[in-house]
């Protein structure tokens, strides 16, 4: 995960917030990157009171980070509504990825996951890592789910995908799942429909699978990756419903998906692909952004900063001990 230097990790104070915090420093140390921990205080009366007693906690966190390991690492508390503060943050530091913790103790699809997480999946414009609470740094199983299109000339998110999985699959000694939903055509939906015999509904079938069996690992050979071992799956259905039963099937502990999902001529958007997926798995979820991706329009506001500080080991003004 070479690509991830500037690692922004949200922590306040929610279960599971000291696991994404653990996951950022692990993925910064390995990358030699700058870290960032920030928190999110409600506007309010007592935001400037309770601003500096949070800036006071991050600030111990970031001397203990930087006795860790790593070397450059900052502080930082804003006040307002969590996604557009990060989201703020990411376009005014250039993040390059965004770590939260999921909700922890929920077994509610939507609950789970939180509404800052879905927006942040949904609204960031870099990758966002979504901990469940309680996982360790190191995976076992990492599903990748990809795009329809699977000509690397036409698709450099599937492309960023399978690079991002498999680094993550060689870092942790993981298996890797491949996962590439597919639907009929009109033509041969048609055919199954009208009363075919037996034979030739299952040579339509068979010849699908074929055909996108023979485009998922043209696509596969195609990219320079680092050999890990890898399970491919080819489920004949949506992609929400796909990645889910992979996912349960399979025991995954990380999907890395990216922002949209495309199954014939039919688009699904992220807000209604990814969303469904936060709310339907019980894993730690990592989405990415198509290159051509925008941040959602967050118009400038003043406010509150308490703390804006550099734990650089090196900083000869900020020196930690």
């Amino acid at each position: 995960m070479k690509r991830f230097k500037n690692v922004l990790v949200v922590n306040d104070s929610v279960t599971g917030c000291d696991d994404a915090l653990a996951q950022a420093v692990s993925l910064a140390r390995r990358n030699g990157a700058r870290l960032t921990i920030m928190s999110v205080q409600p506007e309010g009366p007592f935001s400037a009171r309770a601003g500096g007693e949070t800036a006071k906690r991050l600030h111990t966190l970031a001397r203990s980070v930087a006795h860790s390991g790593v070397l450059d690492v900052h502080t930082t508390v804003a006040a307002g509504t969590t996604f557009t503060e990060v989201i703020r943050e990411v376009v005014a530091k250039g993040h390059d990825v965004v770590i939260i913790s999921a909700k922890a103790g929920s077994a509610v699809k939507d609950v789970f996951f939180g509404l800052t997480a879905q927006l942040l999946t949904q609204k960031c414009p870099c990758p966002v890592w979504v901990m469940k609470p309680g996982k360790t740094l190191a995976h076992t199983k990492i599903l990748v789910a990809l795009d329809a299109r699977l000509k690397p000339s036409e698709s450099a998110l599937n492309v960023k995908l399978m690079e991002m999985a498999t680094s993550l699959a060689a870092r942790d000694n993981a298996e890797l799942h491949v996962v590439h939903a597919w639907e009929l055509n009109a033509n041969d939906t048609a055919t199954i429909w009208s009363g075919t015999s037996g034979d030739q509904r299952r040579e339509v079938f068979d010849r699908n699978v074929a055909q996108h069996r023979g485009a998922l690992t043209g696509f596969l050979d195609a990219c320079t990756l680092p050999r890990v071992e890898t399970h491919l799956h080819l489920p004949q259905s949506r992609p929400v419903p796909a990645i889910s039963q992979v996912a349960e099937e399979n025991g995954i502990d990380l999907i890395v998906m990216g922002a949209s999902a495309q199954v014939g001529g039919t688009r699904l958007l992220l807000r209604n692909a990814t969303q469904s997926i936060l709310g339907f798995v019980k894993c730690s979820v990592l989405t990415v952004k198509p290159e051509n991706f925008e941040a959602a329009a967050v118009l400038p506001k003043i406010r509150l900063r308490v703390d804006q500080g550099s734990n650089r080991r090196n900083d000869s003004q900020r020196r930690i001990a």
